[in-house]
Protein backbone atom coordinates (compact mmCIF):
# COMPACT_ATOMS: atom_id res chain seq x y z
CA UNK A 1 0.00 0.00 0.00
CA UNK A 2 2.88 2.35 0.83
CA UNK A 3 4.32 1.95 -2.68
CA UNK A 4 0.93 2.84 -4.15
CA UNK A 5 0.84 6.04 -2.07
CA UNK A 6 4.35 6.97 -3.18
CA UNK A 7 3.49 6.36 -6.83
CA UNK A 8 0.24 8.34 -6.57
CA UNK A 9 2.19 11.27 -5.08
CA UNK A 10 4.85 10.90 -7.79
CA UNK A 11 7.56 10.38 -5.15
CA UNK A 12 10.55 8.18 -5.91
CA UNK A 13 11.60 6.37 -2.72
CA UNK A 14 15.19 6.52 -1.47
CA UNK A 15 17.33 3.39 -1.82
CA UNK A 16 16.86 2.67 1.89
CA UNK A 17 13.06 2.99 1.72
CA UNK A 18 12.86 1.03 -1.55
CA UNK A 19 14.95 -1.74 0.00
CA UNK A 20 12.65 -1.93 3.03
CA UNK A 21 9.55 -1.98 0.80
CA UNK A 22 11.11 -4.61 -1.49
CA UNK A 23 11.90 -6.86 1.47
CA UNK A 24 8.47 -6.26 3.02
CA UNK A 25 6.71 -7.30 -0.18
CA UNK A 26 8.89 -10.43 -0.42
CA UNK A 27 8.04 -11.42 3.15
CA UNK A 28 4.32 -10.56 2.94
CA UNK A 29 3.88 -12.55 -0.27
CA UNK A 30 6.13 -15.40 0.95
CA UNK A 31 8.37 -14.87 -2.09
CA UNK A 32 5.29 -14.69 -4.31
CA UNK A 33 4.15 -18.19 -3.34
CA UNK A 34 1.16 -17.00 -1.31
CA UNK A 35 -2.14 -18.11 -2.85
CA UNK A 36 -4.13 -14.93 -2.20
CA UNK A 37 -1.52 -12.52 -3.53
CA UNK A 38 -2.81 -9.33 -5.12
CA UNK A 39 -1.83 -7.90 -8.52
CA UNK A 40 -0.84 -4.71 -6.67
CA UNK A 41 1.88 -6.72 -4.86
CA UNK A 42 3.54 -7.60 -8.16
CA UNK A 43 3.22 -4.08 -9.54
CA UNK A 44 4.64 -2.56 -6.35
CA UNK A 45 7.49 -5.06 -6.27
CA UNK A 46 8.41 -4.26 -9.86
CA UNK A 47 8.34 -0.53 -9.08
CA UNK A 48 10.92 -0.79 -6.24
CA UNK A 49 12.97 -3.57 -7.89
CA UNK A 50 15.46 -1.31 -9.70
CA UNK A 51 15.77 1.15 -6.80
CA UNK A 52 16.28 -1.31 -3.92
CA UNK A 53 19.66 -2.58 -2.77
CA UNK A 54 19.11 -6.25 -3.67
CA UNK A 55 22.50 -7.24 -2.23
CA UNK A 56 21.36 -6.01 1.17
CA UNK A 57 18.09 -7.94 0.77
CA UNK A 58 20.09 -11.06 -0.10
CA UNK A 59 22.05 -10.55 3.14
CA UNK A 60 18.75 -10.33 5.07
CA UNK A 61 17.56 -13.54 3.43
CA UNK A 62 20.75 -15.41 4.31
CA UNK A 63 21.09 -14.09 7.85
CA UNK A 64 18.18 -15.20 10.00
CA UNK A 65 20.01 -15.85 13.26
CA UNK A 66 22.33 -14.06 15.56
CA UNK A 67 24.99 -16.25 17.07
CA UNK A 68 23.54 -15.54 20.52
CA UNK A 69 20.29 -17.23 19.43
CA UNK A 70 21.90 -20.61 18.82
CA UNK A 71 21.36 -21.43 22.50
CA UNK A 72 17.62 -21.62 21.81
CA UNK A 73 18.21 -24.38 19.26
CA UNK A 74 20.14 -26.34 21.88
CA UNK A 75 17.22 -25.95 24.29
CA UNK A 76 14.71 -26.95 21.59
CA UNK A 77 16.66 -30.05 20.59
CA UNK A 78 16.98 -31.10 24.25
CA UNK A 79 13.32 -30.32 25.01
CA UNK A 80 11.55 -31.65 21.93
CA UNK A 81 9.09 -34.41 22.71
CA UNK A 82 7.11 -36.26 20.09
CA UNK A 83 3.88 -38.16 20.23
CA UNK A 84 1.74 -39.46 17.37
CA UNK A 85 3.65 -37.46 14.74
CA UNK A 86 3.53 -34.24 16.74
CA UNK A 87 6.58 -32.36 17.99
CA UNK A 88 6.38 -30.17 21.08
CA UNK A 89 9.07 -27.94 22.57
CA UNK A 90 8.90 -25.23 25.20
CA UNK A 91 11.97 -22.99 25.02
CA UNK A 92 11.41 -20.91 28.15
CA UNK A 93 12.04 -17.18 28.24
CA UNK A 94 13.15 -15.72 24.87
CA UNK A 95 14.47 -12.32 23.84
CA UNK A 96 12.13 -12.20 20.86
CA UNK A 97 9.33 -14.53 19.75
CA UNK A 98 10.83 -14.51 16.25
CA UNK A 99 13.24 -17.23 17.36
CA UNK A 100 10.24 -19.48 18.09
CA UNK A 101 9.11 -19.09 14.49
CA UNK A 102 12.55 -20.06 13.20
CA UNK A 103 12.72 -23.11 15.46
CA UNK A 104 9.19 -24.21 14.52
CA UNK A 105 10.01 -23.88 10.82
CA UNK A 106 13.21 -25.89 11.38
CA UNK A 107 11.39 -28.69 13.23
CA UNK A 108 8.68 -28.70 10.56
CA UNK A 109 11.32 -30.04 8.14
CA UNK A 110 11.98 -33.11 10.31
CA UNK A 111 10.67 -36.39 8.95
CA UNK A 112 7.63 -37.86 10.70
CA UNK A 113 6.54 -34.59 12.36
CA UNK A 114 3.05 -33.77 11.02
CA UNK A 115 2.53 -31.02 13.58
CA UNK A 116 5.02 -28.75 15.35
CA UNK A 117 4.19 -26.66 18.42
CA UNK A 118 6.95 -24.48 19.87
CA UNK A 119 6.35 -22.17 22.80
CA UNK A 120 8.29 -19.59 24.75
CA UNK A 121 7.73 -16.74 27.16
CA UNK A 122 8.15 -13.19 25.88
CA UNK A 123 7.41 -10.45 28.38
CA UNK A 124 4.31 -11.56 30.26
CA UNK A 125 2.95 -13.71 27.43
CA UNK A 126 3.31 -17.29 26.37
CA UNK A 127 3.78 -17.36 22.60
CA UNK A 128 2.96 -20.61 20.81
CA UNK A 129 3.96 -21.13 17.17
CA UNK A 130 2.20 -23.90 15.27
CA UNK A 131 3.21 -25.49 11.98
CA UNK A 132 1.76 -28.31 9.91
CA UNK A 133 1.67 -29.32 6.27
CA UNK A 134 -1.79 -27.78 5.71
CA UNK A 135 -2.92 -30.96 3.99
CA UNK A 136 -6.07 -32.14 5.78
CA UNK A 137 -4.90 -30.05 8.73
CA UNK A 138 -5.55 -26.45 9.65
CA UNK A 139 -3.12 -24.84 12.10
CA UNK A 140 -5.20 -21.64 12.35
CA UNK A 141 -8.38 -23.48 13.29
CA UNK A 142 -6.50 -25.69 15.72
CA UNK A 143 -4.82 -22.67 17.36
CA UNK A 144 -8.18 -20.94 17.81
CA UNK A 145 -9.89 -24.04 19.16
CA UNK A 146 -7.04 -24.85 21.56
CA UNK A 147 -5.75 -21.50 22.78
CA UNK A 148 -8.40 -18.80 22.21
CA UNK A 149 -9.86 -19.29 25.70
CA UNK A 150 -6.52 -18.04 27.11
CA UNK A 151 -5.75 -15.17 24.70
CA UNK A 152 -5.47 -14.39 21.00
CA UNK A 153 -4.93 -17.28 18.61
CA UNK A 154 -5.33 -17.98 14.92
CA UNK A 155 -3.57 -18.16 11.60
CA UNK A 156 -3.55 -19.99 8.30
CA UNK A 157 -3.83 -23.66 7.27
CA UNK A 158 -0.10 -24.35 7.61
CA UNK A 159 1.03 -21.70 10.12
CA UNK A 160 -0.53 -20.21 13.25
CA UNK A 161 0.29 -18.36 16.45
CA UNK A 162 -1.16 -17.85 19.89
CA UNK A 163 -0.24 -15.09 22.34
CA UNK A 164 -1.50 -15.82 25.80
CA UNK A 165 -1.10 -13.72 28.96
CA UNK A 166 0.64 -15.95 31.50
CA UNK A 167 -1.99 -15.06 34.12
CA UNK A 168 -4.68 -16.70 31.92
CA UNK A 169 -2.98 -20.10 31.71
CA UNK A 170 -4.26 -23.13 33.65
CA UNK A 171 -1.25 -23.34 35.98
CA UNK A 172 -1.21 -23.95 39.70
CA UNK A 173 0.50 -21.27 41.78
CA UNK A 174 4.25 -21.62 41.45
CA UNK A 175 3.96 -24.08 38.57
CA UNK A 176 6.21 -23.40 35.57
CA UNK A 177 5.06 -23.83 32.00
CA UNK A 178 6.90 -26.78 30.42
CA UNK A 179 6.89 -28.88 27.27
CA UNK A 180 4.63 -31.33 29.13
CA UNK A 181 2.19 -28.50 29.90
CA UNK A 182 2.14 -27.58 26.20
CA UNK A 183 1.42 -31.20 25.29
CA UNK A 184 -1.35 -31.46 27.87
CA UNK A 185 -3.15 -28.34 26.63
CA UNK A 186 -2.72 -29.20 22.94
CA UNK A 187 -3.80 -32.84 23.14
CA UNK A 188 -7.18 -31.88 24.59
CA UNK A 189 -8.20 -30.88 21.05
CA UNK A 190 -6.22 -33.26 18.82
Amino acid sequence: MMVEYLRAANITPSVALATALYYGIKVDTQNFEKKNMQLADGISFRYVFNIANRNLVRKFDLTELRRSELKYFKIALNEVKSSKGRAYAHIGRVGTPDILVIIADFLNHVDKFDWVLVSGISGEKLVVILRCDGYRKNAGNFASKTFAEYGSAGGHREAARAELPMKNLPLREGQDFTTSTLMRIATRHM
